[in-house]
This record gives C-alpha cells, structure tokens and sequence, in this order.
C-alpha cells in the first residue's frame, strides 16, 4: 500500500481484512494518513467511511462517503451505504431520499429495492413497501427475505390468507428458518390451518429450542383448540427449557381464565404485574377475549 496507495484491489483487500476483524478504530489513521498524501484517493476515503461507520461515528462515515461521490460521481454503491446508515438511525425518509437520488441516474439491484422496501415499511407505507419487495424478487426470484416482508405487510394490515402465501414461499426459499415457521406458524392459526400451524411451531423449537416464542405459538394452538392441558404443559416446557420468561408465565394465567380459574387467574395476575406490569399486553396477545373482562382490565388498572 506504501507503494501503491490508490491501487483498488489492495484497498479493498484490506479493508475486508479491518471488517472481519473488527479493528476499525485501529484503520481510520491509516485511510487518514493515505488521504493527506493524496486527497482524491477515493478508495482510502471509501475505506474511512466505513471505519466510522464500524466505530459508529455514523455523521463522520456520511462526511467521508459523500467525499468518495464527490471525487467520484459514478460510485453509484456509496448511495446505498448512506442509506443504510440513515436507516439503521430511524430516519426512513432521509434513506428513501438518497436513494431515490441514486435511482434518478442508476439501475438498481435487488438490495436496492429490498431497502426501499424497509424504509416504506417502517413509515406504515405498506403497499409501497410490498411494490418495492416484489421488484425485489423479481430481480432476484430466490430471494427469501423479500417475501418472509411481504407476509409481515399482510400481516399488519390483518390480511392472513395473504400472509400466510407469503410466509410459505419464503419457507419454501429456505427451509429451517426460525422467523419464516414462527410467521408462518401464526398466519397458518389464524385462517384455521391448524396442522401446518403445529408442523411449523415443532420445526420452529427444532431450530432453536431454547427461545420461548414458538412454544408460545403452539401453547396458543392448543389452548384455542381447547386442549388447554396440554398448553400448559407446552408452556411450562418452555420455561423449563428457556431458563424462565415473562411472556410464558403470562400464557399460562392466560390459559387458566380460559379453564375458567377467574380466582386462581387473578393470583397469577398480580403476581406477573408486580414482576412485570410492561409486558402485560403478552396475556391479550394470547387470548384476546381477556380485552372485554371488566374484571381483569380492572385488575391491570391498579398497577398503571
């Protein structure tokens, strides 16, 4: 590099080199010594850009990746690592800016589109978001991610069938995903397709047994199908297995109104909203009708 400070190849070389091992703080002198040599050298200004974006100096990282567009204007990647940075920062609509600056000049990929689709999303704007993910898979039909957001949209806006035709394309895309069977899981219980409901919550507990939202899931199957018995066992398995979590515990008060415990309900109650008041909306998420219990609303109410 002392040789040949502007040659891309060992530039980017090195620079997978700072990102895998994580010794960012450590490169920025380097880019910053090559840059006073030579002011225009792009690539050392991309590689400082992504030391702060490493460091999380996130306002230094933009400063530098807008130097690399202004010493080159067709380093049309730079475009999506602002926006990316925008993103990661809440700050949708500064990200949809930039990129729809890139866009004006540049064809775009499906990375592109995807975050398009992000940022669309995150302001509520789910049919934009949808319009932008499928321009996604349709430059690149495989992928999975894409379609696993497609179902999230649907889902928002309570359009299951919708959902759950997505979720199971993005399962078909790549099998074994924990989040792609736990929404198809739950879009599958919400249009009555309860054993592919339950298929999907086992493959789920299969993946990563020790994290409790799939037992959650398939306690919930259960205890709507009227085996509440066996929904607390699955409950209580969860707890076992996961070292114990808030939203179990109040699956299963949940469960013991619905045996019609209201008494014995009121006891796990209290105890889950002195231990944790935050996380109460869990029992509602569980057995909605809970919602329209005077008694259990006033019982909340206390605690607020």
């Amino acid at each position: 590099m002392k040789v040949e400070p502007n040659n891309e190849e060992a530039l980017n070389r090195f620079n997978y080199c700072i990102e895998i091992t994580e010794r960012f703080k450590e490169s920025i002198p380097i880019h910053q010594k090559m840059i006073d040599e030579n002011p225009y050298n792009q690539f050392a200004w991309y590689n400082l850009a992504s030391a702060y974006r490493g460091c999380g100096q996130d306002d230094e990282a933009i400063n530098a990746y807008e130097y690399v567009l202004a010493i080159n204007e067709e380093a049309d990647f730079v475009y999506q690592d602002i926006a990316e940075i925008h993103f990661k920062n809440n700050e949708y609509q500064k990200a949809l800016d930039i990129l729809q600056e890139m866009l004006a000049t540049y064809e775009p990929d499906e990375e592109v589109f995807y975050l398009q689709g992000q940022c669309h999303e995150a302001l509520g704007e789910m049919k934009m978001a949808r319009y932008c993910y499928r321009k996604a898979v349709h430059e690149n039909p495989s992928l999975s991610e894409a379609y696993f957001r497609i179902g999230e949209t649907y889902k928002h806006e309570g359009l299951w069938e919708q959902a759950y035709k997505s979720f199971q394309k993005a399962n078909e895309l790549e099998k074994e995903q924990y989040e792609f069977c736990l929404a198809m899981a739950e879009a599958a219980l919400e249009i009555g397709e309860t054993e592919v409901s339950i298929d999907a919550c086992e493959t789920a507990i299969d993946i990563f047994v020790k994290r409790y939202e799939a037992y959650f899931v398939l306690a919930k199957i259960m205890a709507v199908n009227g085996d509440t018995e066996t929904a607390k066992e699955i409950a209580q398995k969860g707890i076992e297995v996961c070292k114990s979590t808030i939203e179990l515990q109040y699956a299963i008060c949940a469960i013991t109104y619905m045996e019609n415990q209201p008494k014995h309900g009121e006891i796990l109650l209290r105890m889950l909203l002195e231990e944790n008041y935050a996380m109460h909306d869990i029992l509602f998420e569980f057995y909605d009708e809970l919602k329209k219990d005077a008694n259990v609303q006033r019982i909340i109410g206390e605690y607020n």
